[in-house]
């Protein structure tokens, strides 16, 4: 059951969904061990239910002696949460204990692919540290690793981190990496939105933000052909990397696209999106979906540190919030 959680995440997350609902309901379901509490994380993780992800992280890894592939994926997951909270500082040393539990994994598949998988980690924790040249360099490093050459997503956060460098630092930032998401872009059909973790949507996303990050006019052809996807997206079941593109084409051009960055704003209050919600108003959006945004986000970090409290008993105080938001 965990693997079919695992693939529903992957390519239709409204079958997750319902998956999720009739594992809950269904009786005879053994709902006990570290697999069963990283499937039932992970699923509600994807969600947006991070407080209820903790808990099964909590449980998973509060279960003793635990086999190395089970306790990597809850350690994994768990520095995702952590990522997702703002909190890269206590984030930071989860994926060295990974690394630790990944070199007792017996087989070498399983432990290629936790090691490649904690790359993204490592990138993103520099991404909320604002240490894009970091991120920027693992995630170069994570494509040439890759063994999936048609898969965009490396190249979706190249673009997206060379966007945040250039608007942080004012450096010059060559534009290859946007050239290649145009030209993958122009070749798709802009007509029809794929299910689980579209690619093209985070395309779409790193785009948008280089547009927004550069002042770079030269993709707006582009970005314009997709606007009418951009708004269907944001009615998703996860419309995030939807809702980013239509907010970075709102603060890009707030006057042909006001309406678009509100109905971002929504859709990311929607979906629990709220810190990416309070970064977007911090950027400038308005929308009443950014209001409540920086209160419920609070809210719901105490509750996953309160479920994590086993875990990270040191953990006591989140630390300083008020640094600016990359939304992620």
């Amino acid at each position: 059951m965990g693997e079919a959680l695992a693939a529903a995440e992957n390519f239709d997350h409204q079958v997750m969904h319902r998956l999720l609902r009739k594992v809950e309901n269904a009786p005879g379901v053994p709902r006990i061990g570290p697999a069963w509490c990283y499937a039932q994380a992970n699923a509600v993780y994807r969600l947006g239910h991070h407080d209820l992800a903790a808990s099964h992280i909590a449980a998973g890894l509060d279960g003793g002696s635990l086999p190395s592939v089970e306790r990597a994926e809850l350690l994994g997951l768990l520095t995702n949460v952590l990522i997702d909270m703002n909190l890269p500082g206590a984030a930071r040393r989860w994926p060295q204990l990974h690394a630790d539990c990944s070199a007792q994994i017996d087989d070498f598949g399983l432990r290629d692919g936790q090691d490649f998988r904690r790359l993204d980690w490592e990138a993103r924790i520099a991404m909320r540290e604002r240490r894009f040249d970091d991120a920027i360099h693992v995630f170069a490093s994570k494509r040439q690793q890759s063994n999936e050459p048609e898969d965009t997503r490396e190249l979706a956060w190249l673009l997206y981190a060379s966007a945040w460098q250039h608007r942080h630092a004012g450096a010059p930032v060559p534009g290859s990496y946007r050239d290649e998401v145009v030209q993958i872009l122009a070749l798709r059909d802009a007509s029809h939105i794929g299910k689980g973790n579209d690619g093209t949507a985070y395309l779409l996303r790193a785009l948008a933000c280089w547009r927004w990050g550069t002042d770079d006019a030269s993709c707006d052809p582009e970005l314009v052909r997709w606007v009418p996807l951009v708004r269907q997206g944001m009615t998703a079941s996860d419309p995030g990397p939807w809702a980013f593109a239509g907010a970075y084409l709102a603060l890009t051009d707030c006057s042909r696209f006001a309406a678009l960055g509100k109905t971002a704003l929504d859709a990311l209050a929607r979906a629990r999106y709220w810190l990416d919600a309070a970064g977007f108003a911090e950027l400038g959006l308005e929308g009443c979906g950014a209001e409540a945004a920086p209160e419920r986000f609070r809210a719901m970090r105490t509750k996953v540190l309160v479920s994590l409290h086993t875990c990270l008993p040191a953990l006591a105080d989140p630390g300083d919030d008020t640094a600016p938001i990359i939304p992620l």
